[in-house]
């Protein structure tokens, strides 16, 4: 399998971590103009419509084979599903900062797994940007500890399980192998877990108000392919060439470069602790790709 350059992995992974900095806010704007269930099972059926339309241009069959359907079912329903829903709903009892930080806490759980149950290794360096990043995440999010008593343990609960939903999703596409298209596993999971979030939209949201507007369908549409098909699209092709560890360790940069849009867009100021998490999640990324730099690979 031909490794692609460092360069490209690298643009790759800079986008990830801003189309997932972006979705938290982006979600919680739409979740004003639409309930959070049929506002996530459209973000979801959009964009696995979006990665379908592209199977005849990239000359794939469009039905996956018999083997690989419990995969995606699996994949689809109990883990994306899960993963999207759980998270969509635990920002209507905590803010996005918060959300944002528990929701991308994958690191501590994927390099744990990743050496247990893929044979990864734990490095010295992986290991100082573990702590470093996790560190920097406590000093992020600390501030913004007092919005849990807004909606008690029941948001961050929510974000944590999104969070273990999604390690479980990049698990599978670990284990299911190199010969499986990448774009298979990305696109009929993200249509299949619309199905039953519809369905427990239909139940729970009886008479759901949205709100049509062309900012909400501007957020649904960002929502639905950058935020979701390409960015899930790009993540299973990381996969395929890196470690799930080493590569889950970046998204402890997340909750930073929100901060930092905050900064931009809203002139949010930031305190001399968030900047201090700032820059110990820098240093851990820094060590990443300094055990990168001299192993000469990925």
């Amino acid at each position: 399998m031909t490794v692609p350059p460092r360069w490209l992995r690298l643009i790759a992974l800079v986008a990830v971590v801003l189309a997932s900095a972006t979705c938290f806010v982006t979600l919680k704007a739409a979740l004003e103009q639409a309930p959070p269930l049929r506002l996530v099972a459209l973000r979801l059926l959009i964009g696995g419509a979006m990665l379908l339309a592209l199977f005849p241009v990239m000359g794939i069959r469009l039905v996956p084979s018999r083997d690989l359907w419990p995969w995606i079912i699996v994949l689809g329903i109990a883990v994306t599903a899960f993963a999207y829903g759980t998270m969509a709903i635990s920002l209507g009892f905590t803010g996005a900062g918060i959300a944002s930080v528990l929701g991308n806490s994958q690191p501590l759980l994927a390099v744990a797994l990743g050496v247990w149950l893929l044979g990864e290794r734990l490095t010295r360096m992986r290991l100082l940007a573990l702590l470093l990043g996790l560190v920097g995440v406590v000093l992020v999010a600390f501030p913004a500890t007092s919005e849990m008593a807004v909606g008690g343990q029941i948001g961050p609960l929510l974000a944590l399980a999104s969070s273990v939903g999604l390690v479980t999703a990049s698990l599978i596409v670990k284990h299911v192998g190199p010969g499986v298209s990448r774009l298979m596993l990305a696109a009929w999971p993200l249509v299949l877990s619309s199905v039953p979030l519809f369905l427990l939209s239909l139940a729970l949201e009886p008479d759901p108000k949205i709100t049509w507007s062309l900012q909400f369908i501007s957020l649904l549409l960002f929502l639905g392919i950058p935020g979701t098909a390409l960015l899930t699209l790009t993540w299973y092709w990381l996969l395929r060439h890196g470690d799930l560890g080493r590569l889950s360790l970046f998204f402890y940069a997340v909750p930073a470069v929100g901060f930092g849009f905050s900064w931009v867009l809203y002139a949010e100021p930031i305190t001399r602790q968030e900047l201090g998490g700032i820059m110990l999640i820098l240093l851990s990324i820094a060590a990443i790709f300094s055990e990168e730099w001299q192993a000469g690979q990925d």
